[in-house]
């Protein structure tokens, strides 16, 4: 084989190359999704229910409002004293007491949009004292409502 026909090759090697660096990374924030489940168990809290795929719909309150136009994937943890969301890949996380939040739905639209499942949607008191709306897309998002909504009342 010559040099020029090894060259068409380059571009598949290199493709190759990337698919599998994209698994690792995507294998490496699961792990570290299911790190974050563990954490909330080992410091005091009562784990009550746990999605380590949850997606991250957005967040609006009077200060701003984050769609990010990627949405991303994380864990979402109710433990018996808050509600808990953690992305690893952009780092984000997000702690919302029970004391905060005033209200809970599901709904198929949020911050102005159609979503393809129901979101879980947390009306809540931000830590400037505004009134801010956060939705997940969790497994089962009715459950996720009602069981907060048990614990908030």
């Amino acid at each position: 084989m010559d040099l020029p026909s090894l060259f068409r090759f380059v571009p598949l090697a290199l493709g190759a190359m990337a698919a599998v660096a994209g698994i690792a990374i995507h294998m490496q924030a699961k792990r570290k999704r299911g790190q974050a489940v563990e954490q909330a168990l080992t410091r005091g809290d009562r784990t009550l229910l746990t999605d380590s795929e949850a997606r991250f719909e957005g967040l609006k309150s009077g200060r701003a409002e984050m769609s990010r136009g990627r949405r991303g994937r994380g864990a979402l943890i109710l433990t018996d004293r808050m509600v808990i969301y953690e992305e690893f890949l952009p780092t984000y996380k997000l702690e919302i007491t029970f004391k905060q939040i005033r209200a809970v739905e599901t709904s198929a639209t949020f911050l102005g949009k159609q979503r393809g499942s129901t979101v879980l949607i947390l009306h809540f008191t931000d830590s400037h004292g505004q009134v801010a709306d956060v939705g997940f897309s969790p497994i089962n998002p009715d459950s996720w409502a009602m069981q907060i909504r048990r614990l908030i009342s």
